[in-house]
This record gives structure tokens, sequence and C-alpha cells, in this order.
């Protein structure tokens, strides 16, 4: 299996994007919903830092599973789209470690 699937031309974590099919049965059950959120959360901090390729993941896994719904999803992608530096080169990673 690939690490990787792309969309539309953006590379993806194939991994969470695997996750990501539980929302479709856990979208209406605020308890799932929140499990399976965390689980893809704890998806990306495993490596101590977060990818472009991952905040992407997660970017298209908002609006295609989530729309426009109140998530925990939502409120981090704000927070890594406000501190995140601007990442150009997937070698290039925002690690939990940074000042």
């Amino acid at each position: 299996m690939s690490y990787y699937k792309y969309i539309n031309s953006i590379r993806m974590d194939a991994k969470l994007l695997d996750q990501a099919e539980q929302l479709k049965d856990a979208v209406d059950n605020p308890v799932e919903l929140n499990k399976v959120l965390k689980n893809l959360l704890d998806g990306v901090r495993d490596g101590g830092k977060v990818t472009l390729t991952e905040f992407n993941t997660l970017l298209y896994i908002n609006e295609h599973y989530l729309g426009k719904r109140d998530t925990i999803l939502k409120s981090v992608i704000e927070i890594l789209t406000i501190i995140l530096p601007p990442v150009h080169e997937e070698k290039e990673m925002w690690s939990y470690d940074r000042a």
C-alpha cells in the first residue's frame, strides 16, 4: 500500500484518508464523531510534526466529510493555519517543539 494518495493532483496521506471513512457512520453521533476525530488528530501528531501532506489531508477531510460542522478538527485547522509557517516543500515541517 502506498503512503500517499493523489486527489486533484494534491498529495494526501492515505492512512488518514482511510481513517476518515469512519466519519461517514459517525457524523450523526457526537460521541463516535469525537472518537474518530481524536484518532485522526493522534495520527497526525504521531511524528511530532505536521507535514504539508497531513495538513492538506486534514483540509480535504474537513471539507468533504464534515462540511460546515463545527468540530475540533475545524478548530485545529484554523489554529494550524495561523501558526503554521509557510511550507513550500514536504521536507519543511512544523514541529510541536518549536517556540
